[in-house]
């Protein structure tokens, strides 16, 4: 989902707690399941149907952990976290702050009960430029004369803003050899002065072994394509482009998640994404050769009455995986994007043919945007996102795929 593309549509794009302050109605007057100072800890899920929507007066996950702000002093938007070969957490998150535009690093060394605010990967000038979508991976690998192994963000690094118009799209990606607290330039995945974007890049560690990047690619106003392109020099260079989802579509397939799991008989790997046709929904898509090849275009899901699922990740837990995505299909009002709530599906059945999806359930209320999905321990999942603040939550599996 794109500036440009919501823009065209008459969407407003939510990506910073400053622009959902600027632009979107206050939260309305309903409990988000685990918000702090929530007088009910449970909503009802949604009316049942075939496209795994709840069943009528059943009950949403019950937590135990409230959200946690991703950064203590900035707002943020597109909050994600990785977890460290330390153990501790990485956090990302863009903020804005006199007028500057700038993507945030923050870390937990209490799995995630409390965020420090440690470094930036790059900052620019709001006015002119357009810093967002970071995502961060660790390698294996340690620099000459560091201590901890290598960290590279990818992000979308423009020139221009989609209220003047864009000149330059970039994919960059920056390296940090401290944990995170400095960062330098590394290298650029793709540059392009047509005009269509380059959106949402997604960096992963295959199982062969190779860091890959997968993010949205413009054909044109009502083309779009899910890309990788994969580097076996640590993200120094990168290789020839893989079309992952979308050729041969007229579709608009972005906002990639990718991940690992084991699918029955071997090892695989799942990417997801949404796809605009009419209206959003997500798709995934399957490989069982570390990326070279996708197939198995598969609906994940699909609200009813041609409303909107979009903006989503995934991650593998234990033996299942759970997705995290943002809907209006029950919101109070239709305006897409705005007034989406988070929900969140596990699987309930994983075959080498198909996965089977468990009912949805809504974890964040209205005006929740953004939301990512980490793996924190073999039985619960780390799930954030934006509802004014960036927010991290802890969620049981056990709880949503049902």
């Amino acid at each position: 989902m794109t500036r440009s593309f919501l823009s065209a549509l008459g969407f407003v794009y939510l990506c910073t707690a400053a622009d959902c302050a600027r632009r979107t109605p206050s939260i309305e007057p309903e409990m988000r399941v685990g918000d702090p100072g929530a007088s009910n800890p449970r909503e009802t899920g949604d009316v049942g149907d075939a496209n795994n929507h709840g069943d009528v007066g059943d009950p949403a996950p019950s937590l135990t952990n409230v959200p946690v702000r991703l950064s203590p002093s900035w707002g943020g938007g597109y909050p994600r976290v990785i977890r460290l070969l330390d153990g501790s957490l990485l956090g990302s998150v863009t903020a804005y702050q006199g007028g500057i535009n700038r993507l945030r690093v923050t870390q937990s060394s209490d799995n995630g009960a409390s965020f420090a605010d440690i470094g930036e990967i790059m900052q620019a000038d709001g006015a002119t430029h357009d810093l967002d979508n970071a995502h961060i991976v660790q390698l294996h690998d340690t620099a000459p004369g560091a201590t901890v192994p290598r960290l590279l963000a990818a992000f979308r690094n423009h020139d221009g803003t989609a209220s003047s118009g864009y000149t330059t799209f970039r994919i960059t990606v920056c390296r940090s050899d401290d944990g995170g607290r400095s960062w330098a330039y590394h290298s650029l995945v793709e540059a392009s002065t047509q005009p269509y974007g380059l959106w949402e890049p997604f960096l992963f560690v295959a199982p062969d072994g190779s860091v890959q990047v997968y993010y949205a690619r413009e054909l044109a106003a009502d083309n779009q394509d899910v890309v990788m392109r994969r580097s076996a020099d640590g993200g120094t260079t990168w290789g020839p482009l893989v079309t992952v989802a979308g050729n041969g579509l007229t579709t608009r397939d972005g906002m990639p998640g990718v991940t690992s799991y084991w699918d029955g008989t071997r090892n695989a790997m799942m990417v997801i994404f949404e796809s605009y046709s009419g209206a959003f929904q997500i798709v995934s898509e399957k490989s069982v050769d570390s990326g070279s090849t996708w197939t198995q275009r598969t609906t994940v899901y699909a609200p009813a009455g041609n409303l909107n699922a979009g903006a989503p990740q995934i991650a593998a837990v234990g033996a299942r995986l759970v997705a995290v995505f943002m809907s209006d299909e029950d919101a109070s009002q239709h305006n897409w994007p705005s007034y989406a709530k988070i929900k969140t599906v596990a699987s309930t059945h994983i075959t080498p043919s198909a996965v089977s999806w468990g009912l949805s359930y809504t974890i964040a209320g209205a005006s929740s945007y953004w939301p990512g999905a980490y793996k924190q321990d073999d039985s619960s999942v780390f799930l954030t996102y934006v509802a004014g603040p960036s927010y991290l939550l802890s969620l049981p599996v056990a709880v949503i795929g049902r």
